[in-house]
C-alpha cells in the first residue's frame, strides 16, 4: 500500500505532535517526584539529559498549529488526546547480589503508549519509556514499540519496531529465535515491557491455513566481546500454521543470525554467521491439560574447536505440558535439550575461568505453580529449574499484587547456583531480588 505525500505529512505531524506530549509528560513528572519521594535518591546533584538517537526533538519545535482540521478527520474523532495516551510511572528497587560483587539501585521510569487508529493508514502502536536511575541521575529513552498495522480482506502486513515470538514452548529457545537475547544482568520488574525490533511481516488467511513471511532490517546480535561480523544484514522467515482439532499445527523456514555471538576461544572474537532453520511446533488441548512442543533443525551454526570456528548443525527440541486444575491454579513441566551432529569432535565454550569442554547433549528443565486469588488482586508464580547433569540450578519468583485498578505493588526473586563445569559458574551463589510501585494513569 502506498500513500501520497499529503497523508505522509499527515503521519509525521501526528507522531511529532505526540513526542511533544511525551516530553511536556516527562517534564511534570520529574518535577512532581522530586519533590516527595526521591529527593533524597535522585536529586542530590544535576541531572543530565542524554536522549538515544532515536528521538531528534529538533523535529518537534514549532508545531503549534500546524495540525489542521484535515488532520482531526484522520484519527479517530470520538477519542480526545488524552483517551489516545496510556502512561504508567514505576518506582523500583533492583538488587543484585553476585558471588563476587552486590549492587543496589533505585529507578523511575515513566512508560506512555498510544495506538490510534489512524483512518486509510491503519493501526499504529508506539511505546516509550524513560528512566531515571540513581547511579547516574540521568534521563535516558528507549522506544519500545513503534509500528503500523493494517489488513484488506484475507491480507495483513505490519511494519515497525516490535516482538515477534516463534514456538509454542514459552521460555525456551528452540524456536524463540527472533527477539533480541537478554542479560541475566538485565532484571526487571513483572509486566514491564521487553526489547524489541526493527521488523516486517505479511500474513494471508485462507481458510484454516496462515501464511506469513517477515524479514528484519538488521541482524542485531549481542556480543559479549568484540565482534569480527559485520553489523549489517537482514533476516527473512516463513511460518505456516493450520487449525487442527483443539490446537494447531506450525512449520517454519528461516534463514537468520544467531541472537548471541559465538565466541572464538582461540581468537577471542565474537562471530554471528548466517544460518539455516527448518521447524515444526504443535500445541493442543486434552481435557484439563496443553500439551506443547517445538522442533527445530539448525544448519551451519558455528562451533569454536581450539584453533577456530568450524560449522555444525544442530537438533532443538522442547516439551510443554500445562495442566490447570482449578480456574486460579495452573501447574507446569518444560523440558528443553539439544544435540550436536558431530559427537566425536573436541569443542570448547568460554568460561569464568578459561575455555570449557562444550558437550554434545543437554537438557534442561523447569517446574512452576502459578495462583491467582479469587478477587484477582494477588498472582504469583514460583518456578524451579537447571540442567539435568546438575551443573546449574535456580529457584525463581514472582509476584504482582493490585492496590486498586491503578495501583500495583510488583516483586520478583532469583537465586541461581552453578558449578564449575558450567558456563555461568561466575554468577554461582547469585541472587536478584527487585521491588516496584506502578500508578497507571
Amino acid at each position: 500500500m502506498t500513500y501520497g505525500p499529503k497523508q505522509n505529512k499527515i503521519l509525521t505531524i501526528c507522531f511529532q505532535q505526540f513526542l511533544r506530549v511525551f516530553v511536556l509528560t516527562l517534564s511534570f513528572a520529574v518535577w512532581a517526584f522530586s519533590e516527595e519521594i526521591l529527593e533524597d535518591d535522585f536529586f542530590e546533584d544535576d541531572i543530565e539529559l542524554e536522549l538515544e538517537e532515536d528521538f531528534d526533538h529538533s523535529e518537534v519545535i514549532e508545531l503549534e498549529g500546524v495540525i489542521s482540521e484535515e488532520f482531526q478527520g484522520q484519527v479517530n474523532s470520538g477519542e480526545s488526546a488524552f483517551d489516545l495516551i496510556q502512561s504508567s510511572i514505576t518506582f523500583g528497587n533492583f538488587n543484585s547480589h553476585l558471588s563476587s560483587s552486590s549492587s543496589s539501585e533505585s529507578k523511575l521510569i515513566l512508560s506512555m503508549s498510544s495506538s490510534p487508529e489512524i483512518a486509510k493508514i491503519g493501526f499504529l502502536d508506539i511505546s516509550v519509556n524513560f528512566e531515571i536511575d540513581s547511579k547516574n541521575k540521568e534521563v535516558s529513552n528507549d522506544l519500545m514499540l513503534l509500528n503500523i498495522q493494517n489488513s484488506l480482506e484475507n491480507l495483513r502486513w505490519k511494519l515497525g519496531k516490535y516482538r515477534k515470538t516463534w514456538g509454542d514452548v514459552d521460555g525456551t529457545s528452540v524456536l524463540d529465535v527472533i527477539n533480541p537475547a537478554e542479560s541475566i544482568l538485565s532484571q526487571s520488574l513483572p509486566g514491564m515491557e521487553l526489547s524489541s525490533r526493527w521488523l516486517g511481516e505479511t500474513s494471508v488467511f485462507i481458510a484454516n491455513n496462515t501464511s506469513e513471511i517477515f524479514f528484519s532490517f538488521n541482524r542485531d546480535t549481542l556480543h559479549a566481546v568484540n565482534s569480527v561480523s559485520e553489523d549489517s544484514g537482514s533476516e527473512i522467515g516463513f511460518k505456516s500454521s493450520f487449525d487442527i482439532e483443539r490446537g494447531q499445527l506450525n512449520f517454519y523456514l528461516g534463514s537468520l543470525f544467531p541472537r548471541v555471538g559465538v565466541i572464538n576461544v582461540a581468537s577471542g572474537l565474537s562471530d554471528s554467521s548466517r544460518y539455516n532453520l527448518v521447524g515444526i511446533s504443535a500445541h493442543k488441548e486434552i481435557e484439563n491439560y496443553l500439551v506443547k512442543f517445538d522442533l527445530a533443525k539448525k544448519i551451519n551454526l558455528k562451533r569454536s574447536t581450539a584453533s577456530g570456528l568450524v560449522k555444525d548443525d544442530r537438533t532443538d527440541a522442547a516439551l510443554g505440558i500445562e495442566y490447570a486444575p482449578s480456574t486460579y491454579d495452573q501447574l507446569s513441566l518444560t523440558l528443553e535439550g539439544s544435540l550436536w551432529d558431530d559427537s566425536a569432535g573436541v569443542y570448547y565454550i568460554p568460561g569464568s575461568s578459561g575455555a570449557l569442554l562444550e558437550e554434545t547433549e543437554s537438557l534442561s528443565y523447569n517446574v512452576a505453580y502459578s495462583r491467582n486469588t479469587v478477587d484477582e488482586k494477588l498472582n504469583a508464580i514460583i518456578s524451579v529449574g537447571g540442567n539435568m547433569n546438575g551443573s546449574s540450578s535456580y529457584l525463581a519468583g514472582e509476584s504482582t499484587y493490585s492496590i486498586s485498578d491503578y495501583t500495583k505493588i510488583k516483586a520478583n526473586i532469583l537465586l541461581l547456583e552453578a558449578e564449575p563445569n558450567d558456563p555461568s559458574y561466575s554468577y554461582d551463589n547469585s541472587k536478584w531480588i527487585n521491588l516496584g510501585f506502578t500508578r497507571y494513569f
